[in-house]
């Protein structure tokens, strides 16, 4: 679900090799950084919060603002804690205006339960279906998870969100990981997804799914032309592992 990272290729290897990345595109300059400090992790919150107001499957069921601040809370604020997680800040306005939310798992240290939400459950219940359990399934000993991708409208053609990700792959090559994991469930993030390299494992159909527990169809008001969540993943490979590292 809020996996959804949408991403365009980076053209240049260099640059995305920094850790601090600058861009100027039509006079719009941009500095690309880790999240590390409080000041970013509070901006941080406004843009997911955005981002929510657009991803498919929040729209279908219209969360309200209590929903989306344990969203926060269960989902989001933890893993930004890893120090791993990606924003862009327009320069300009000192405002953030893209971000992408990483965190490592590993399976002596995997992320805890998000906490239980009578509201929100069973969306719970369908992420649980969605991902499954990656350490069995992919059979990896530690993954890198790619999530919140989202980039301001007005920024979306400046190749932002390209950036972000290759920052993102560079770090999970420098940890050393098995895998990198994203969930898509707008159609525009899986075609670009798929651009990156990325796989489809599981997918699940909108208007197909149902509820385990209710039965219910939880997102038959997803609009269209989105019709299917996926969970994504990308080997990594060894030799990109040690390029990085040295």
């Amino acid at each position: 679900m809020y996996n959804n990272v949408a991403v365009h290729q980076s053209h240049h290897n260099e640059t995305r090799r920094r850790s601090r990345k600058e861009s100027t595109t039509n006079k719009t300059r941009i500095l690309f950084r880790r999240i590390v400090d409080n000041n970013d992790k509070r901006k941080a919150y406004q843009l997911i919060r955005q981002f929510m107001d657009f991803e498919p499957t929040n729209i279908a069921r219209n969360y309200s603002s209590d929903i989306k601040h344990f969203i926060w809370k269960a989902y989001v604020e933890s893993r930004i804690q890893q120090n791993l997680s990606v924003c862009a800040i327009d320069e300009n306005t000192n405002e953030m205006v893209g971000i992408v939310v990483n965190f490592v798992s590993t399976r002596k240290h995997q992320q805890r339960p998000a906490p239980f939400h009578p509201v929100y459950a069973p969306h719970q219940r369908f992420l649980k279906t969605l991902t499954g359990d990656v350490f069995h399934d992919l059979k990896c000993q530690k993954y890198f998870t790619m999530s919140f991708g989202y980039v301001r409208r007005e920024y979306a053609r400046l190749g932002v969100l390209g950036k972000l990700a290759g920052m993102s792959e560079d770090l999970a090559n420098q940890l050393m990981c098995d895998m990198i994991i994203t969930t898509t469930t707008s159609e525009f993030a899986f075609r670009e997804a798929c651009k990156r390299g990325c796989q489809p494992f599981r997918e699940i159909s909108y208007k197909d799914y149902q509820d385990p527990l209710t039965g219910e169809n939880v997102f038959s008001g997803v609009p269209t032309p989105h019709s299917r969540a996926r969970l994504m993943f990308k080997p990594i490979n060894l030799y990109n592992n040690l390029r990085c590292r040295l």
